[in-house]
């Protein structure tokens, strides 16, 4: 599975959660140019595996997220959020900004 499609599934459900949070798109299209090198230098096509990994990944990132966070008051998701995410995150920098 692709792990940068995990994190942006992760990062996508918390944003659901947070109604101040956003996906920044210019560091989302970054990250999926990262997963689509990362593809080329693995050998594999990147148009087809990537859309194909992407997705199932996507999902399986959002499904995970929903089952470890989803019992969380939305105050602490929305904090998960930002450490992970946001402009100094552990995750994926920046991914997250405020609207």
């Amino acid at each position: 599975m692709s792990e940068v499609g995990l994190a942006l599934g992760e990062a996508k459900y918390l944003v659901s959660q947070c109604p101040k949070l956003q996906i920044d798109e210019n560091r989302l299209k970054a990250g999926l140019l990262v997963e689509c090198l990362l593809n080329k230098a693995n050998g594999r096509v990147c148009e087809k595996t990537m859309v194909r990994d992407f997705k199932i990944s996507l999902v399986a990132g959002m499904v995970r997220a929903g089952a470890e966070y989803g019992k969380l008051p939305a105050q602490r998701q929305c904090q998960i959020a930002t450490q992970k995410f946001g402009r100094d995150g552990t995750s994926f920098k920046g991914l997250i900004v405020r609207k």
